[in-house]
């Protein structure tokens, strides 16, 4: 009887046992399957105007763009069209290196290149714009016309400005009239951003008349800033800042000349302050640059402080301090910040 039952017990606990394991596995086999099935689910398409781009046309420029984010994905798109235009800049700024003002076409490509890439492209629209699997996608139309507009808006403004420079300029005094070719010049250096602009978004723009007109006006500033002669007069004690600043400036092609009839008179005055501390003896040399046209018409004045130090005498200390002179002055474009021929 005591055996009969434990068989009993025991085939009951089997057949439990063996319902339960079925069940598991018929449980693990359909989570598997669900995973399985996840695995193998096809993603979402990417759109075929993202893996084909549209091709630009007459009246639009087309740019494509991706990122996490709906704003991140049109800056994306954006760089695309600003990609275009350095391309086709690229390619017709190719020896054009004289229209530079003596840069090499590289650089003079390069920095073309970054302002067109800095440029902020406002005439756009966003036609297209997806979301797949958390990547956004954006597609933007440029409208050539109202681009060209904007940036001949932009061009004729600062033709304006130069204009306005060279009235009557053959009047003036040789200073006063490299002092208005220095602001036209400068002013070239705007106006090329909208010109290649345009030129790289319409092939028809007569780009060359304005790039000639441009040479003309850089070359009148060249020719001017080695034929005007500049004078140079300083007080008892500034002999030696006065001797460095004509260094600099014969140095960068300026003409200095006491003797003969000037164009300009540079006036130096100030002190040299001496002083010492902790064994150390320090100048200070304090003084102002102005500078005049030779009917005395004030064309700038600016105040310079120069400090030397040394161990063994002031002498020295005063030598190192005038050393800075010409580390202070050594281009082009500092001697005319100094002599108020540029904007600072």
């Amino acid at each position: 009887m005591g055996n009969s039952t434990t068989t009993n017990y025991l085939a009951c606990v089997h057949s439990i046992t063996k319902s339960s394991i079925t069940m598991v596995l018929i449980v693990l086999s359909l989570f598997l399957s669900g995973c399985a099935s996840k695995a193998t689910a096809p993603p979402a398409e990417i759109p075929n105007w993202v893996q084909n781009p549209l091709g630009d046309t007459a009246d639009s420029i087309y740019g494509i763009g991706e990122g996490y984010s709906l704003e991140s994905a049109k800056k994306s798109a954006l760089r695309d069209i600003a990609g275009k235009l350095m391309t086709k800049v690229s390619s017709e700024s190719v020896g054009r290196a004289s229209d530079s003002n003596g840069q090499s076409s590289s650089s003079f490509q390069q920095k073309i290149n970054t302002q067109i890439e800095d440029t902020k492209l406002t005439s756009y629209e966003t036609i297209r714009a997806i979301n797949v699997n958390g990547q956004y996608y954006v597609l933007i139309d440029m409208d050539r016309k109202v681009f060209i507009k904007d940036n001949k808006n932009k061009l004729d403004e600062i033709e304006a400005k130069m204009m306005q420079e060279l009235s009557g300029i053959e009047r003036k005094n040789k200073l006063i009239q490299l002092t208005h070719y220095n602001k036209v010049v400068q002013l070239v250096e705007e106006a090329r951003r909208p010109l290649y602009l345009i030129q790289a978004v319409n092939s028809q723009f007569d780009i060359d008349s304005y790039l000639k007109k441009y040479r003309q006006y850089e070359q009148n500033e060249k020719q001017l800033s080695q034929t005007t002669q500049f004078a140079i007069k300083y007080d008892a004690g500034m002999s030696g800042v006065a001797k460095r600043l004509a260094d600099s400036m014969k140095m960068n092609g300026f003409q200095i000349n006491n003797n003969t009839k000037h164009d300009a008179i540079i006036s130096i005055g100030g002190t040299a302050t001496k002083s010492e501390a902790f064994s150390m003896k320090m100048v200070a040399i304090n003084f102002i640059v102005t500078v005049k046209t030779d009917n005395n018409q004030l064309i700038s004045s600016k105040q310079y402080n120069i400090n030397g130090s040394s161990v063994s005498s002031y002498a020295a200390g005063e030598l190192n301090a005038l050393n800075q002179i010409k580390e202070s002055f050594n281009n082009k474009l500092d001697l005319y910040s100094m002599l108020g021929l540029i904007a600072e």
